[in-house]
């Protein structure tokens, strides 16, 4: 157990030097040495718990889109009503820390096409359980929740400023157009998602 747990902490500690690397180098402009720099610990040690930066940056992601993910599960579980659940969990995955706004600068490219892969499979079968729960109480009218999860999340990107550059009514205009795709995807009942405007429009443009 002892050596399980200094195994644990030694990669936590990997992660953490990589991760604000990332965040103000960029990526690309990061090496290997400059992690062994920071962490103060020898190339042999960094390879045994990684084989390459690729692999840190996956683990980076991963370990920021598991966080989030555990506590969208805890909504996707409790008692609240099916729009407050969904609601939360938006708010939840749109919820970003200084970290990750530097991560999603234009010139952290690779992160942003693994964050999207890797967020797709921890989000979709979240969003998947409260829309099949919305399935029951006749709120939405779908036969294939799961794709349909995985594709309102694709659309959700068009609001992601690591990809696109809007104006704040540009980006008005696409949180008011994705609760409408949001509402006749879902066969949810015209307005229903309405609520969701002023969140949307809070962030300004935040990866949904």
């Amino acid at each position: 157990m002892r050596i399980t747990k200094e195994k644990e902490v030694r990669q936590s500690e990997i992660l953490d030097v990589a991760e604000q690397l990332f965040n103000t180098k960029g990526y690309a402009d990061t090496s290997i040495s400059d992690i062994l720099q920071q962490t103060g610990i020898a190339r042999g040690t960094l390879y045994y718990h990684f084989k390459s930066k690729e692999e840190i940056l996956d683990a980076v992601i991963d370990r920021r889109l598991e966080r989030r993910a555990a506590e969208m599960k805890k909504v996707a579980d409790s008692n609240l009503t099916v729009f407050d659940k969904y609601y939360k969990i938006i708010e939840i995955q749109m919820s970003q820390g200084t970290v990750v706004e530097g991560l999603h600068n234009i010139e952290n490219a690779q992160f942003h096409q693994k964050s999207f892969s890797l967020g797709l499979k921890r989000f979709a079968p979240i969003y998947c359980q409260v829309e099949e729960e919305g399935i029951k109480q006749n709120l939405f009218h779908i036969e294939q929740p799961y794709e349909t999860a995985e594709l309102l999340l694709c659309a959700s990107r068009i609001t992601d400023p690591g990809i696109f550059v809007w104006t704040k009514e540009q980006l008005a205009e696409k949180n008011e157009s994705y609760i409408t795709l949001l509402e006749r995807a879902l066969g949810a009942e015209q307005g229903y998602f309405s609520a969701l405007l002023p969140l949307l429009n809070k962030i300004n443009g935040g990866t949904l």
